[in-house]
């Protein structure tokens, strides 16, 4: 019972009035038999408190000279890594119980923030970051306007003919959002680019992409929405999606609700709301369920790993943070899995990652490096 109240005394102390979305990480080493648990939070503090109370009255314990199992001390020991952790130190188990260990300090980087470039069709090109709320511009008949929320707004009487067109360019360390000319809204993820006409004519609504977005189309049905990406075409009447299609990475297209057909090279098929089109490397095609919470986590503002390897994380850290990546060492037996905000510093997430005691981080930012990281392996 002392134990108990100590546990709970503890999280007093230290959940008073945060709020985060972040989760569980846990790695996952393949030449060990347990993960490594690291913080995670629940959106609901009392919930939390309750839960690791029930936990401690059931009797669960770690298992001596082991880091706590995910299987049976998950909550427990996440919830206690979170709390020390925002105290500015870190509880670790060993062989001699607990003990605090002070987090390492190192240089940070920003997460990323709504930012994009406007290209018009006259080639002009618009810092939305740095354009006050109201009208940016207008392209026959159509006005172009930044609302309160810092999304663009394309709206107005539309030309008769489809007039050359504009793009919405989010650099590295980047997100934006986009109402087009039919009232489809589209969010664009970082180190993304959307081709798109001032207004649509013809038997379809076509754009292009490339990097990642979300969509919520405009129901037309005589009028097919199309996004074109890479070597592959996804064809919609109206309803809800994402596309990934990132450079050197897979192609994938999950359906969160209507119908979409996607077509690759001689392959087509009729997505249904929780599927999957995957385009491999190697030019593979598959459909598979999709993990929504996976594959929303970018436009709900946290990161979604899942048995992931070290170097996708770091591409994803490296888009968001607008950071390079320099690997030293052989990091092909690591994998991760987890969620963390998209709010926090990258030193956080390095941090969260280093507990594991097989990582180890540099940050440097300078005019002659850039903004670096360096992912070293013990």
């Amino acid at each position: 019972m002392r134990d108990n109240k100590r546990f709970i005394r503890i999280l007093k102390q230290f959940l008073g009035d945060y709020r985060l979305d972040e989760e569980a990480f846990r790695h996952k080493h393949d030449a060990r038999e347990d993960q490594h648990v690291l913080p995670f939070s629940d959106a609901n503090k009392q919930q939390r408190k309750k839960r690791m109370k029930a936990l401690i009255d059931r009797g669960i314990r770690p298992n001596p000279g082991r880091l706590y199992s995910l299987r049976s001390w998950h909550y427990v020991a996440a919830s206690l890594a979170l709390v020390c952790c925002l105290a500015g130190a870190w509880w670790w188990v060993d062989r001699a119980g607990p003990t605090m260990v002070t987090a390492p300090v190192m240089a940070d980087l920003e997460p990323g923030s709504d930012r994009a470039q406007l290209i018009l069709a006259d080639g002009r090109a618009i810092l939305l970051d740095e354009q006050q709320e109201g009208l940016l511009a207008t392209q026959d008949g159509v006005t172009i306007r930044k609302e309160e929320d810092g999304s663009v707004v394309y709206s107005g009487q539309q030309p008769s003919a489809e007039s050359p067109p504009n793009q919405l360019v989010v650099p590295r360390g980047g997100r934006y959002a986009l109402t087009l000319p039919d009232g489809t809204r589209v969010w664009l993820n970082a180190d993304s680019r959307l081709t798109y006409p001032v207004s649509f004519h013809g038997a379809q609504r076509r754009v292009e992409l490339v990097g990642e977005a979300y969509f919520e189309v405009a129901h037309d049905a005589n009028h097919p929405f199309v996004v074109h990406v890479r070597d592959a075409e996804v064809n919609v009447l109206g309803t809800r999606f994402n596309v990934r299609a990132y450079d050197n990475q897979p192609l994938e297209t999950a359906l969160l609700e209507g119908a979409v057909a996607f077509n690759h090279s001689a392959s087509s098929r009729v997505l249904k709301p929780g599927e999957q089109a995957v385009v491999g490397t190697d030019g593979s095609f598959t459909v598979v369920q999709a993990n929504i919470e996976k594959v929303m986590a970018w436009q709900n503002g946290y990161f979604y790993f899942e048995e992931t390897p070290v170097r996708d994380i770091m591409d994803e850290l490296a888009r968001w943070y607008d950071a390079d990546i320099d690997y030293v060492g052989d990091f092909s037996d690591l994998t991760f899995g987890g969620m963390v905000s998209k709010a926090e510093r990258i030193s956080t997430i390095l941090n969260i990652m280093e507990r594991t005691d097989q990582l180890t981080f540099r940050i440097e930012q300078s005019a002659e490096k850039g903004r670096r990281v360096t992912v070293m392996r013990k």
